[in-house]
């Protein structure tokens, strides 16, 4: 006795849901992993524009003539907008002692300058700081 064969022409529609499934799937996931990607990139260009920002305030205090009120330096123009730069000024608790011509002798001409960059707005509220020194060279 024969048995009759099946005609295997084609695909059920069982394995045809099923590669559908697995196709909707590996496309969802590639996207949910592309989404995040292009997320972390901007936050990343985000970061170092604000970087560059703070790094800029910091060139422009310590180019500019030292200031024992620390209101007198200037703030950097053209901040893109919801971008803030901040610095705070403080003693470098620093014991430093420079002689003048005259025989007196100046004490603290050390400044610590605190430099911070800010984005509101953003998901996150970006901020970057850097600190750094002023030594008062009159």
């Amino acid at each position: 006795m024969r048995i009759p064969r099946l005609n295997s022409q084609g695909f059920t529609l069982i394995e045809v849901m099923a590669a559908v499934m697995i196709i909707s799937m590996a496309v969802v996931g590639s996207m949910t992993v592309l989404s995040a990607t292009v997320r972390t990139a901007n936050r990343s260009e985000g970061n170092v524009k604000l970087l560059q920002l703070v790094r800029s305030q910091i060139e422009t205090i310590k180019h500019f003539e030292f200031q024992d009120d620390p209101a007198g330096y200037p703030i950097i123009e053209g901040l893109p907008e919801g971008a803030t730069i901040t610095f705070v000024v403080t003693d470098a608790e620093v014991s430093y002692t420079r002689p003048q011509p005259n025989g007196a002798v100046i004490d603290q001409v050390i400044q610590k300058i605190t430099v911070t960059g800010a984005v509101m707005g953003s998901e996150d509220d970006a901020g970057a700081s850097i600190t750094f020194y002023k030594l008062d060279t009159r």
